[in-house]
């Protein structure tokens, strides 16, 4: 604003023995200031008066006043309006108790919009844990929807630094596909997509359907999920935080949506573990580090040589494309392996070698010995299972044979 004086809003001046409550003011998608004045007395039981600051005129295309015949037959008697940002939907209430949402640029109601933020953080959805090694947030979809159901040419969307300015205004393509590509984590680090849909109808909404606002790149470990909020004439709101009110039916909560998302291939590390059992007759080769032989089968007759106490050695390997944490050895048979490994992590691309040893009565021969490893993906989700490898084992052979 230049700072010069506004002419006096010349909306109001038809309007008789009405009552007159406090606006809703708020920026549309075209950038123009606009209040909405909720009125009622006399003969009106429930209006919308509509006037537009930066035209200094009546909103164009909206009624004045604008009526509201199918919310409680029209008997809505106004006091005043929210403006929801994501949705960008007007929700009204007044005397009559009835809470009903309204299109702030026709004045239709139920207002047919529908909107999500999802935020966006590299750093803990990318598998390299923010190192910017990977560094595209490609893009974000809406899903789980009939498009035929969306004006994708009049929805809009907003992408802001997270608490902070709005950065971009992408449109959707026809796929109903944000493109988020030329947005740069490293200047950007945590984004907000904001997504104002604009529908034909509510069929999306109803039943079992859960239409998203997904955010999808082939190198994250998870995605992030975020479901559309229906504006209908019913008092509900899916919010992506829990929102709480009243109306004459009584008390209202939203939901939380949550939903388990698994890991991509290119975020699972690969693990593997190989036992092995010392083949030398002569002990100090079989110590850690020592050179062996180490293969799977003792060559028979060795271990009566050694007086029935084989040596293992167990390798585990993260061939990658992730570290890993929190390995452990499962080895039953031997609880020395077990002890020895402790716990540990490992670097994708990396191994690690465990020695132990058995103590075995020789008529327990042929001894078969089995070990797996079990691990976490580095930067997991909280609540993450660990994972466990296959088995492998080595067997200790007789002075017969195996």
């Amino acid at each position: 604003m230049s700072g010069a004086p506004l002419a006096a809003p010349t909306v109001f001046n038809s309007l008789t023995n009405q009552l007159v409550f406090n606006p809703e003011t708020a920026v549309g998608s075209d950038g123009h200031l606009r209040s909405y004045t909720g009125t009622w007395g006399g003969s009106s039981t429930g209006d919308t008066v509509c006037y537009d600051w930066t035209a200094a005129a009546a909103c164009a295309g909206f009624p004045l006043p604008a009526t509201h015949p199918s919310a409680n037959g029209g008997v809505t008697r106004d006091y005043g309006y929210a403006f929801d940002q994501t949705t960008r939907c007007l929700f009204g209430l007044g005397d009559a108790g009835i809470l009903f949402s309204e299109d702030p640029t026709t004045s239709s109601s139920p207002c047919i919009h529908s909107g999500a933020d999802v935020t966006l953080t590299p750093s803990a959805f990318y598998c390299d844990g923010g190192t910017g090694h990977i560094h595209s947030y490609t893009n974000a979809r809406l899903e789980n929807m009939n498009l035929a159901n969306v004006d994708l040419t009049a929805s809009t969307a907003d992408v802001s630094d997270t608490g902070g300015p709005v950065i971009a205004h992408p449109t959707f393509a026809p796929d109903g596909t944000l493109d988020l590509s030329g947005i740069s984590p490293a200047a950007h680090p945590s984004i907000t997509v904001s997504a104002h849909l604009v529908l034909n109808n509510s069929n999306d909404f109803t039943g079992g359907n859960q239409p998203h606002l997904v955010w999808r790149s082939s190198a994250t470990r998870r995605r992030s999920v975020s479901r559309p909020r229906s504006r209908r004439p019913a008092p509900r709101r899916r919010c992506p935080t829990p929102r709480t009110g009243n109306d004459a039916t009584g008390a209202l909560t939203s939901n939380t949506v949550s939903l388990p998302v698994a890991p991509g291939p290119a975020c699972q590390p690969t693990v593997t573990v190989n036992k092995e059992i010392c083949v030398s007759v002569h002990d100090d080769n079989c110590q850690p580090g020592g050179p062996g032989p180490w293969a799977k089968h003792a060559t028979p007759g060795l271990l009566g040589l050694l007086l029935a106490n084989p040596h293992w050695r167990i390798t585990v390997t993260d061939t990658g494309p992730t570290d890993i944490t929190g390995v452990t050895i499962n080895d039953n048979a031997a609880p020395s392996c077990r002890s020895a490994a402790g716990t540990f992590d490992l670097a994708a691309g990396q191994s690690k070698q465990i020695y132990c040893s058995t103590s075995l009565l020789i008529s327990l021969l042929p001894f078969t010995n089995t070990a797996s490893a079990t691990y976490t993906p580095t930067n997991s989700p909280a609540g993450t299972p660990p994972s466990r490898t296959n088995d492998s084992s080595a067997v200790a052979c007789s002075l017969l044979g195996c």
